[in-house]
């Protein structure tokens, strides 16, 4: 588990990192509402616990 903090944000690029994704994916997963974000002046940032929701779907989604 990434974070317990539910206020914990990270940038797109390590979101990105850490899914094994590219940041343009990530762009798309907050487009569609699968990951949380907010902006913070120019940058978006990305929660950390909606990093870590989606990797327990994806998870129980490849053990089905």
């Amino acid at each position: 588990m990434l974070t317990k903090a539910v206020g914990q944000m990270i940038p797109v690029s390590m979101a990105a990192g850490i899914l094994g994704v590219s940041r343009q994916r990530v762009y798309e997963l907050i487009r569609t509402g699968r990951l949380g974000w907010v902006k913070m002046g120019t940058t978006v940032m990305v929660s950390a616990k909606s990093v870590d929701d989606y990797l327990s779907d994806r998870r129980k989604r490849n053990e089905s």
